[in-house]
Order: C-alpha cells, then structure tokens, then sequence
C-alpha cells in the first residue's frame, strides 16, 4: 500500500459520523431463509442463491 493510501485511510477513519437522530421503536419479529453460499459455487452454476430466491418467490413468505 502507497503512503499516500494510507494517510487518506488515517484521515478518514479518524472521521466518525454521528447519525442524525436515534429512535427507539418497539420490539417486532423477524423471519426469513438464509442460506451459506461462495462466489465460486455461485459462478459453477452450483449455487445456492438461485434456489433460495425460488424458494421465496413461491412460498407464502413473499407478501404481496
């Protein structure tokens, strides 16, 4: 890594930015399907990510 590169990372990494407000919402569940996966499996044409978008778009966890 360049010393230039690596001062522009000191610089920015000594920024934090501050949202602009915090609200505090009830609880409320979440559900949904996950699966593990990697770009190379996904690029074999054994992917998993295809099956999964499937599986969503034709069950009831799409909500109309």
């Amino acid at each position: 890594m360049m010393k230039q590169d690596e001062s522009m990372i000191n610089k920015q990494s000594k920024h934090i930015e501050e949202p602009a407000r915090v609200e505090e919402l009830p609880s409320f569940t979440l559900a949904g399907i996950s699966t593990v996966t990697t770009n190379a499996a996904e690029i074999s044409g054994n992917g998993k990510i295809g099956k999964l978008l499937n599986n969503f778009i034709h069950t009831a966890l799409a909500i109309n």
